[in-house]
């Protein structure tokens, strides 16, 4: 077997340069986009602990009336808002607009489930509808 040199060709200083230049570039976008997913990262971390705290302060019931489905609505105007962008940039939304149905319905459901005096929702809660007695 024989072997063969193959003749390359040299790397000018400025393909070298503008090589390094770009690789360089490459780096600093990298590293901007490292940061941004780690403050991203950060700011859920912050806002789940906010909202365990909250949970414990004001109790689950507390939280389930309130601010749960109120939570549920600002996020699925949120995911209404961000499934028209990507209609107008056609990219593919459907599971967007299907998240955003959901997170719609669950608000009604909590409601449904927590306001209407349905007998199973208050033999769930072992609620009794007794009433008062005047001593």
């Amino acid at each position: 077997m024989r072997f063969e040199k193959i003749e390359t060709e040299k790397i000018t200083q400025d393909a070298a340069s503008v090589a390094l230049t770009d690789t360089f570039e490459l780096m600093k976008l990298q590293r901007k986009a490292e940061r941004k997913s780690i403050f991203k990262i950060g700011i859920c971390v912050a806002s789940l602990l906010l909202l365990i705290f909250l949970v414990d302060n004001i109790g689950w019931l507390v939280f389930a009336m309130a601010y749960f489905p109120a939570i549920c609505l600002l996020e699925s105007i949120v995911l209404a808002i961000y499934g028209i962008w990507r209609k107008k940039n056609n990219l593919p939304r459907l599971q967007t607009f299907a998240l955003t149905l959901i997170m719609l319905l669950i608000p009604i459901a909590v409601v449904a489930f927590f306001l209407l005096p349905v007998p199973w929702v208050l033999d769930l809660f072992q609620i009794k509808c007794v009433p008062k007695r005047k001593w």
